[in-house]
């Protein structure tokens, strides 16, 4: 019986330490902006609306991206293509209502041009926002007399139908009745407000990464760099696309917007170009990377072609292009990416918000960042009310960093503690983990493991070590001192 659970609790050090590889060094896996730029749900958030018959139905749904996996090659998102912030009402006499999809996505970590012919964007999913809600184009699936020819544009044609998120959702085909509403796919075909609320995209500095187009390549917001080398003043990104002069032949009218017939692209009218972006240096790729903008005019209204298109620059991921989660193949080296939310900031109480940055206190699934700017003095985390998080690595890199239990607190890590080198465990309360000492100090009052075993990795450095769960591996709660974030 001793036998087995040792081979148990050398199991789930695998597990911790192969986390830990993950994230910290990236020599499995390569760490890219692709991996990192996603929106993922950490605290169980639901989706909502200000409509009650459209809240009961999304408010059940998880929001925004639930799991992240790569390889070397890839990016595999799962998402319910739900957003966080409030989805409806739809004012135009819309069926539907948004629901889980399960999505999963695959988006290429090295995105290439095409230089052969360019893929033209189709209907329906196109890209995905890093929330995990789907990029459309800007044609709405009506034409003049349904010949294919003068496109109708959703943005002016399904007004009345976009949410004060400029979003709305279409109806499933062959899709079940919820609650009275048709089941269906919420999706933007232009910049997603509330999710550029969120990111706290402005204009105040270059725009975040919002997505991520099916070529790989990435949708930012409407704001970038004058010039090209990262240079100058942040501004608008303006499209090269204007409103053709005159009245149309077929539908009959004046250019309007009406259709996307209407516009024509003139070079350099804009910074950008026919696919709506730019070959320039962003924050995330300090070397230059050819991205997409989603563009607005100078009164802040969307302006065609709005995100991405009509054309792609890249080549296509067309397995993306299917209706849900099994148009996608998993591949067998794959590993799940472990968030970088979370650093700890000065001496103080484990509880005080304040302490982590951004504000937070731990949870049961809690996950934080490792750090490259640590506090040569150290600093001291105290556990001084009952804690639960999923796993812990102490680590003092230039100074050393101590994690203190209080009396008659239970610190509970469900997949153990790692005390690495610099780092110090110590207090008197209790603690609920197996403890693994790779090289760190237990002071003499270190507390208690009230269940597992306390490890020294030196004694098991031998061993050959398997892991415990065929599925995702448990996040790793790195603390070093900190003072900002990656």
């Amino acid at each position: 019986m001793k036998s087995r659970q040792h081979f148990f609790w050398v199991q789930s050090l695998s597990a911790l330490l192969t986390s830990t590889v993950v994230v910290q060094s990236g020599q499995t896996q390569s760490i890219t902006p692709a991996v990192t730029s996603w929106q993922i749900n950490r605290n169980d958030a639901k989706g909502s609306s200000t409509d009650a018959s459209i809240h009961a139905v999304v408010n059940s749904y998880d929001a925004d991206v639930q799991r992240i996996r790569h390889n070397d090659t890839d990016v595999y998102v799962n998402s319910t293509g739900i957003p966080s912030y409030d989805v409806g009402p739809w004012s135009d006499e819309n069926p539907a209502v948004a629901t889980d999809r399960n999505w999963l996505f695959r988006i290429p970590k090295s995105p290439q041009e095409e230089v052969d012919t360019k893929t033209t964007t189709s209907l329906g999913n196109i890209g995905v926002f890093v929330n995990g809600v789907p990029i459309f184009n800007s044609k709405d699936g009506f034409s003049f007399n349904n010949q294919g020819v003068w496109n109708q544009n959703a943005i002016i044609n399904e007004a009345d139908g976009m949410d004060a998120a400029l979003g709305h959702p279409a109806p499933v085909m062959r899709g079940i009745m919820i609650q009275g509403f048709v089941q269906g796919q919420y999706h933007h075909h232009q910049r997603p407000v509330s999710l550029m609320a969120q990111l706290g995209d402005d204009g105040s500095s270059h725009s975040p990464i919002i997505g991520f187009a099916f070529d790989g390549f990435p949708v930012y917001g409407p704001y970038g760099f004058t010039n090209t080398d990262g240079s100058g003043d942040v501004t608008r990104m303006e499209s090269s696309y204007q409103l053709k002069s005159g009245f149309r032949l077929g539908p009959g009218g004046q250019y309007d917007g009406t259709y996307i017939e209407d516009y024509e692209f003139v070079s350099e009218l804009g910074q950008l170009d026919e696919y709506n972006g730019r070959l320039a240096v962003t924050p995330e790729y300090p070397d230059g990377i050819y991205h997409y903008h989603t563009t607005i005019d100078s009164a802040g209204e969307s302006a065609y072609p709005y995100s991405v298109g009509p054309q792609y620059y890249g080549m296509v991921v067309e397995d993306n292009f299917g209706t849900g989660l099994n148009e996608v193949n998993i591949p067998s080296d794959i590993v799940d990416y472990i968030s970088v939310a979370y650093a700890w900031v000065g001496d103080g109480q484990w509880n005080d918000s304040s302490h982590w940055t951004p504000a937070g206190v731990p949870a049961s699934d809690w996950v934080a960042t490792v750090d490259n700017d640590f506090s040569p003095t150290g600093v001291t985390a105290l556990v001084d009310s009952n804690s639960i998080v999923d796993n812990i690595h102490l680590l003092g890199t230039t100074g050393p960093m101590v994690l203190e239990v209080s009396t008659d607190v239970t610190l509970t890590a469900t997949n153990g503690i790692i005390v690495g080198s610099g780092s110090t465990l110590k207090g008197s309360g209790t603690i609920v983990a197996n403890v693994f000492n790779n090289e760190g100090t237990l002071t003499a009052g270190m507390p208690e493991p009230s269940t597992g075993v306390l490890f020294f990795l030196g004694t098991l450095g031998l061993l050959n070590f398997a892991n415990r769960r065929q599925s995702r591996p448990g996040p790793i709660l790195h603390l070093r001192p900190s003072r900002r974030l990656i």
